[in-house]
């Protein structure tokens, strides 16, 4: 399998990486603009959530890594979302569960890159994930459990009538 990877820095090769260790063979492409990926050369092409869909041209089928992390973990997912306060909500409830005995996963904000931990999470463990809304707008399905803080227009140049 041939897989494309669209993103930048850290995130690229923490993709790049789990995508490799599923044995397929990747390309990264540094680039967050305006970016064209070539007809029938990759399977895959997976893009950061910080690059907007429409700065994608491609045929080839699209994944994100919070897509890829839905589809595979087995374990319930708690997903925190809003425009401020998720952090330190997400760690709220992690130190909760933590103290009530139960295996828990943290990721999604900052440089918790959630393809590190995938292949080790359990069907018992929990995932407590901090998702933007440029993480949730092309998942085709819900965290098990969701809590959802403050909204305001704070993304609107992101999402811009999409």
């Amino acid at each position: 399998m041939k897989v494309a990877i669209i993103g930048v820095e850290a995130w690229a090769a923490s993709a790049a990486k789990y995508w490799r260790s599923k044995g397929a063979e990747v390309t990264v492409i540094n680039k967050v603009s305006d970016i064209v990926v070539p007809d029938g050369v990759y399977d895959l092409v997976v893009r950061s959530t910080r690059i907007h869909s429409r700065e994608l041209t491609t045929t080839s089928p699209v994944t994100t890594d919070v897509r890829e992390f839905f589809q595979r973990c087995p374990a319930r997912i708690i997903g925190v979302t809003g425009t401020s306060g998720k952090t330190m909500t997400t760690r709220l409830i992690v130190r909760m569960l933590e103290e009530a005995g139960k295996r828990v996963w943290l990721g999604g904000g900052g440089d918790d890159f959630i393809l590190d931990f995938l292949n080790k999470v359990k069907a018992g463990d929990l995932v407590v994930l901090e998702l933007s809304s440029s993480q949730l707008m092309d998942l085709n399905v819900s965290p098990h459990f969701a809590v959802c803080l403050r909204v305001t227009p704070g993304d609107r140049d992101f999402h811009r009538n999409t």
